[in-house]
């Protein structure tokens, strides 16, 4: 293939397919043949490409299995890397504005996870039974909705080996390559008759994913030997697909590109274009795939794109800084590069948090936007003032007891103006960052600070390495405890105190002088930090018990300030 000499498409839904068979003496035969899309006839592959060392080494094998599998046919096939000329830019950028029109007009589309190794046929049938024994439940609460801390219904119980090799076998192919190249999130997701193909053995496409799903709701054990590749983006996959196919539920651009930041792909621009044939608002934003176009201008394009039509800010908890990895772009701060861990800021607020009141966005009058700099109107709520310092996630408190216990008394006596019960109830809302334990007193403002303590005597008892020590807590409090280590989000935080005494949970990378505001529609608390003239860095998200239902914006007293983010 790489010697072959395309020809020029002609016509503006002109596509080339390849037609594939087998020679008597065991080789293949390729054809390439030109038409119009929807009446070819053709079958889409969905595959990772191969390295930039050997580009088309798993293509060819794609291409043996595809051959040789009895399950599928006729043999005429839509493959990116061969039916489009990838030096001529021009027609990558067509063909790829296309992509959705080609995947979703196929007859079908075939997701190829890899080839076969020696002893697989095991592996396949294991995971086709598990796949028969829970299909019936998929998208049911049974499944879907499973707390897995409860014990397994008997109709849904199965019985395997952890520890087996085909076992294993499926678990490394769940996570294969497949999961990880951000193209195949559109080719698996945006046609309805879509298969996997294990080297020449075509499966259920739900088969793999959802078997990553069962061993996270706990209807399967983990196996033995577990690779170091993460199972999650195989679980987003399925709920995305399910959502569309089974849900009838719209897919936007915002939610994908957050949804699936992890994918890789080589030309940071494909963060976009990869996923705009199944985006639902792609028309309304505008986007164009256009390779000519600098990819730092594409992502920008897009951030204005999704708040000009949403009229809203929850991009901005993609950008923020312990997020964002360096991609070499210089991007305005306020600009995800959508190349960071799934941990978002947009996952420390519990449902239902609008700091500003549900308003739409409030563009300063008179003023010409620069296409690099956001200008909005909010309210300065505070500075950052003191760092408390930080104690990771909840798996990292036992070793940062110590600072942890600190900062809890640091806290405890700064908020001197409580009483001991409501600085605990705030300090333990902070930690989880929910504000639904007032402060005000009551049965919730109780149990908040109960929950403290209940988490803090645990601690101490996980210091101090006493596994035998029998606590002196109620059931009730026991589950105070443990729901703090399942819901703290203080992974990459630090707390703080503003300059009028307020705590704060932020990132750790925050500054003395940073400022804290309710930017009009936004949901959240949002830290910047000046930058000269009234010019300001987007810093990251934050949270304030207290001001995170609209309280500022109910104080009659505020004055609007504007902030030109760079």
């Amino acid at each position: 293939m790489e010697n072959y000499q395309y020809s020029p498409l002609v016509g503006l839904s002109t596509i080339r397919v390849l037609d594939l068979e087998r020679t008597d003496d065991g080789g293949m035969r390729c054809k390439i043949t030109h038409g119009a899309i929807g009446e070819l006839g053709l079958t889409a592959l969905s595959y990772a490409w191969g390295s930039n060392e050997k580009p088309f080494e798993l293509e060819v094998t794609a291409l043996g299995d595809l051959a040789d599998s009895v399950e599928i046919y006729p043999k005429r096939f839509w493959i990116d890397q061969i039916c489009i000329d990838q030096d001529d830019v021009n027609e990558r950028s067509s063909q790829v504005a296309m992509m959705g029109k080609i995947y979703s007009q196929a007859n079908g589309v075939i997701t190829y996870v890899g080839p076969a190794e020696p002893g697989d046929d095991e592996a396949i049938e294991l995971l086709l039974k598990i796949h028969h024994h829970f299909e019936p439940f998929y998208g049911t609460p049974e499944v879907e909705d499973r707390d897995d801390t409860e014990p397994v219904p008997h109709h849904l119980r199965y019985r395997v080996d952890p520890s087996s090799p085909a076992y294993c076998r499926v678990e490394d192919m769940s996570r294969g390559e497949w999961t990880r190249r951000l193209w195949m999130v559109q080719e698996n997701i945006i046609h309805e008759l879509t298969v996997m193909l294990w080297g020449s053995r075509v499966l259920p496409w739900l088969a793999l994913p959802s078997y990553e799903k069962l061993i996270l709701v706990n209807l399967l054990p983990v196996p033995v030997l577990r690779p170091s590749s993460d199972g999650y983006l195989a679980v987003q996959l399925r709920s995305t697909r399910m959502a569309r196919w089974s849900e009838g539920v719209d897919l936007r651009l915002f939610h994908l590109l957050s949804s699936f930041q992890d994918c890789f792909c080589t030309y940071p621009g494909d963060k976009v274009f990869a996923l705009l044939g199944i985006a639902d608002d792609s028309d309304l934003l505008g986007i164009e795939v256009d390779y000519s176009q600098p990819a730092r201008e594409v992502l920008i394009q897009t951030a204005s794109r999704i708040i000009n039509k949403t009229e809203k800010l929850d991009i901005l908890l993609n950008a923020d800084v312990p997020y964002k990895v360096d991609s070499g772009l210089d991007l305005p701060s306020w600009v995800p590069g959508w190349t960071g861990r799934k941990t978002a800021s947009l996952l420390i607020f519990e449902l239902g948090v609008q700091a500003s009141k549900g308003s739409s966005i409030c563009r300063v009058p008179g003023e010409t936007d620069s296409t690099e700099t956001l200008k909005l109107e909010g309210i300065r709520v505070g500075t950052i003032k003191d760092d408390l310092g930080s104690f990771g996630d909840c798996w990292e408190f036992y070793k940062e007891f110590c600072n942890f216990q600190a900062v809890m008394q640091t806290v405890i006596e700064r908020l001197g103006l409580m009483d001991r019960e409501a600085a605990e109830a705030v300090l333990c809302s902070t930690i989880v960052a929910q504000s639904h334990w007032p402060v005000a007193g009551g049965q919730h403002h109780t149990m908040a600070a109960r929950a403290l303590r209940a988490f803090s005597l645990s601690l101490s008892v996980g210091w101090n390495r006493a596994e035998n020590m029998v606590l002196a807590q109620s059931e009730e409090d026991e589950h105070f405890a443990a729901y703090i280590h399942l819901n703290a989000k203080t992974r990459y935080r630090s707390m703080y105190f503003t300059c009028t005494g307020r705590l704060c949970l932020a990132t750790k990378d925050c500054l003395p002088g940073d400022i804290v505001a309710v930017l009009f529609g936004g949901r959240a608390l949002y830290v910047l930090r000046p930058a000269g003239e009234d010019r300001f860095a987007y810093v990251g998200a934050a949270f304030i018990y207290g001001l995170m239902h609209g309280e500022a914006m109910d104080d009659f007293q505020y004055t609007r300030s504007v902030f030109h983010i760079i």
